[in-house]
């Protein structure tokens, strides 16, 4: 064969066919084991058929729940950012950039809540919060001195469900079904999915405290 889609192509009842000479077939099968293995495959280190990565049907399922949970966490990102928008315009409607001219419903609370923040003398304080809290949809004391410093923090204080949900299903769920079935590359390839869900479990850990 001339092409990886021909190696993969390859089963064992045409082995005999496509090569000539009991070498040439190891050969093939090897190749045949190499690329159904390693683009995929993940053929079972005990010899059992199943090619092309077939799993146990309750297996399967898992993962196409865990494909739907994916979506559903994308959708409600779209939802979330457009609460946000929705309240980013309510903020911006007559603010001026100053506390002294914001408004209330009842204006007595405007006022009473305008005195305690000049007798505490933390005006300007109070504008950065208010500032920061319209870029980054968050107020926090790193992300106050971030701005403080000039850093760009539009956005910072958002991040994506669905990106989470998705890096945990591809880099630990995902490389877990292939060590629970004993499906994965051979050789010290077999090391691959540990590897994958020590990386995840670490992005994961490193996500949750930064």
């Amino acid at each position: 064969p001339s092409s990886v889609d021909s190696y993969l192509s390859i089963r064992p009842h045409d082995v005999g066919h496509r090569c000539e000479g009991d070498r040439a077939a190891v050969h093939c099968e090897s190749l045949r084991r190499r690329f159904d293995g390693c683009l995929g495959g993940y053929q079972r280190r005990d010899g059992d058929a199943g090619y092309l990565g077939h799993f146990p049907p309750a297996t399967e399922i898992a993962m196409m729940i865990s494909f739907a949970a994916v979506t559903s966490a994308v959708e409600a990102d779209r939802l979330f950012a457009e609460e946000k928008r929705v309240q980013t315009c309510e903020l911006l409607k007559g603010f001026t950039g100053k506390v002294s001219d914001a408004q209330a419903s009842i204006q007595q609370d405007a006022d009473h809540i305008l005195e305690e923040i000049m007798a505490s003398g933390k005006l300007e304080e109070v504008e950065l919060a208010v500032h920061v809290l319209i870029s980054a949809g968050m107020s926090t004391p790193s992300l106050r001195a971030a701005a403080v410093e000039g850093a760009n923090i539009v956005n910072a204080g958002s991040w994506s469900f669905g990106a989470v949900c998705f890096i945990l299903m591809m880099w630990v769920e995902h490389p877990a079904v292939h060590i629970i079935w004993e499906r994965s590359c051979g050789g010290l390839w077999q090391v691959a999915p540990w590897i994958r869900i020590a990386q995840g479990l670490l992005w994961f850990a490193l996500f949750v405290w930064l």
